[in-house]
């Protein structure tokens, strides 16, 4: 089924977003500086010792999210490559 080998091939590419993000949270001008509005405005919402856990956590599933995203549509794309393909 290609929709999940493209799942598992977007995986490994949403956890290297995440590494790389969580490398250089603290360096220049990287998203440590400036986080995502979404992860600010919860990370608000819990108490200062949960903040960073929050802000952190969030960017790791924007992460996968981008990644396994980026999985799906090229299963998508694959799949109606493949049915033009058959026709």
């Amino acid at each position: 089924m290609p929709i999940r080998d493209h799942l598992v091939a977007g995986t490994p590419y949403g956890l290297s977003l995440a590494v790389v993000h969580e490398a250089l949270w603290t360096i220049g001008s990287s998203l440590g500086h400036h986080p995502p509005a979404g992860a600010t405005s919860l990370a608000e919402k819990v108490g200062s010792s949960l903040r960073e856990l929050v802000l952190h956590g969030s960017t790791f599933l924007i992460a996968m999210a981008i990644g396994l995203g980026v999985g799906l549509t090229a299963a998508i794309l694959a799949a109606v490559a493949n049915r033009v393909r058959t026709s």
